[in-house]
């Protein structure tokens, strides 16, 4: 069988998220169906690179799929997208080696938070967090810098157990401001589940002055669970791109 990476872009605002649940309604069951019509093969399995919240978007998610039949890559992209309803577009499709996987041969991971500090937007307010706050920006960035490198998240997930005891690698995190909206960006080896949320909600609490800078390094070094208290909505967060090498 030949295996083959996909590309995908969505707005998960109408979604249970991306991993397949009971009584369906993720993106991951909706591009199952589709793909298997397509393919003639009713047992069809598609793994992603992980999964995204419900309500979560999505640039450049990716998964992987195997077929019976080469595939001309173009033409089934084409195919499966007049297939999905117009919030999930296939954006590429590759073929990749057999022993290739989306989640375990991803070296990482860019996602992106977005916040909107100025009035209400009705046509944007899907795709950000509408805060409608002022920030102190200065300090946001000073606590963002405490994310960068090596450390133990477990105060920044809901997982109780981590076959990788809660370490993960943020090699890179900006915070820019553009008119009314704050775009915060996060580039790591992985990501837990909530843990972006949880980090952007702790840089609002910072942003609002309720909490000093020094409390993100405060949670890095001594995690515990339960896990910090803030987290923000799903609504401003994007899985932008998953690398390999």
């Amino acid at each position: 069988m030949a295996r083959y990476l996909a590309n995908v872009s969505y707005d998960g605002t109408a979604y249970l998220g991306w991993q397949t649940q009971p009584g369906g309604g993720t993106i991951q069951d909706i591009i199952t169906t589709k793909l298997a019509q397509i393919l003639n093969q009713a047992d069809l399995k598609i793994e992603g690179s992980g999964r995204t919240d419900a309500g979560v978007h999505a640039y450049g998610q990716t998964f992987h799929f195997s077929s019976i039949k080469p595939l001309d890559v173009g033409q089934c992209a084409y195919a499966l997208n007049c297939l999905l309803p117009s919030d999930i577009h296939i954006n590429s499709i590759v073929e990749v080696k057999e022993d290739f996987h989306a989640r375990i041969s991803a070296t990482g991971k860019h996602y992106r938070y977005i916040i909107a500090t100025g009035p209400s937007n009705p046509f944007l307010f899907r795709y950000r967090y509408e805060l409608k706050q002022k920030l102190n920006v200065s300090a946001m960035q000073v606590a963002l810098e405490y994310f960068i490198g090596e450390h133990n998240f477990k105060s920044f997930t809901t997982k109780t157990d981590d076959f990788q005891q809660f370490i993960r690698l943020i090699t890179k995190a900006t915070l820019q401001s553009q008119d009314d909206e704050l775009i915060i960006d996060f580039f790591g080896s992985g990501f837990m589940r909530y843990q972006v949320r949880m980090m952007v909600g702790l840089l609002i609490e910072v942003g609002l002055n309720k909490i000093a800078p020094m409390s993100v390094k405060t949670f890095l070094d001594k995690p515990s669970h339960p896990p910090v208290i803030y987290k923000a909505p799903a609504s401003g967060l994007y899985l932008m791109e998953v690398f390999y090498e």
